[in-house]
This record gives structure tokens, C-alpha cells and sequence, in this order.
């Protein structure tokens, strides 16, 4: 059972930095409220890829800052990213529907926020995440 997860935590890295990518895109373009909910997207599926290659299926949720306590219990540095989580964990649902887009103008600063907080998690657990791949411990 392991060896699934192990492959799905590459695939769910892969995903999340197709998402960072995104992002960058999405503020190179001026559609900051899209890049906050691709950086959200992106974060969340760190964390998920964290699960993964430790072998354990995350549930599914959403919710970052439920993600990293789960994390945090395998990737103790993990626990770092709490705050930036619940800041994050907003973009979500108020980026997707325009009804509530429209509540709060997205700027520049958020995204590249956004943006640089994926970068910081980024930094910090995609080697965390390869070595367990590396090493075959799923």
C-alpha cells in the first residue's frame, strides 16, 4: 500500500507546482484573486504530497490549517506554516464566486504574498517530500 501513495505524493508534488506556476502567471497578468486561489491550491497540495509520501491518505478536505496538524505529526517543521495556513486557507472559496470576489479587491501585495508564502513552503518541503521519495519509505 505504500508504494501507491509514494507515487501519488509525486503526482500531487507535480500538481502543486503546475499550480505555483499558475499562480505566477495569473499575477504577471493582473488577476490577483486568481493567483491567491492558485497559490491556495498549490499549498494544499504540498501538504497533501507531505501525507502521501509518508504513506498515510489525507482526508479530503480543503482545510490548510487542519492539513498542517496532520503533517505536522509526521513533518515537524511543518508547523510553521500554521499561520501562513489560515491566512491562505480565506482564498479558497472567496477567489472562485464572483459575488463574494466582489467584497474584497484582491491586490497585487496579496498575491504576491500568497505567492511568496507557497515559495517559503515550497522551499521547505518539497526536499522533505523527495527524500522520502528517494529513499522508498513511503
Amino acid at each position: 500500500m505504500t508504494e501507491p501513495l509514494s507515487a501519488d505524493a509525486q503526482t500531487w508534488l507535480n500538481s502543486a507546482l503546475r499550480d505555483r506556476a499558475w499562480a505566477k502567471y495569473d499575477l504577471d497578468g493582473g488577476y490577483y484573486a486568481q493567483a491567491c486561489f492558485a497559490c491556495q491550491q498549490a499549498f494544499e497540495k504540498l501538504l497533501k504530497a507531505v501525507l502521501l509520501a509518508h504513506g498515510i491518505p489525507f482526508p479530503k478536505i480543503h482545510e490548510l490549517v487542519r492539513l498542517v496538524q496532520l503533517c505536522s505529526e509526521v513533518e515537524p517543521t511543518v508547523v510553521r506554516f500554521e499561520e501562513d495556513a489560515r491566512n491562505i486557507d480565506s482564498y479558497y472559496i472567496s477567489t472562485r464566486y464572483p459575488d463574494l470576489a466582489e467584497e474584497h479587491e484582491y491586490t497585487r501585495e496579496e498575491a504576491l504574498d500568497a505567492l511568496q508564502t507557497v515559495d517559503d513552503v515550497l522551499a521547505t518541503l518539497r526536499p522533505a517530500i523527495e527524500q522520502r521519495l528517494d529513499k522508498g519509505t513511503g
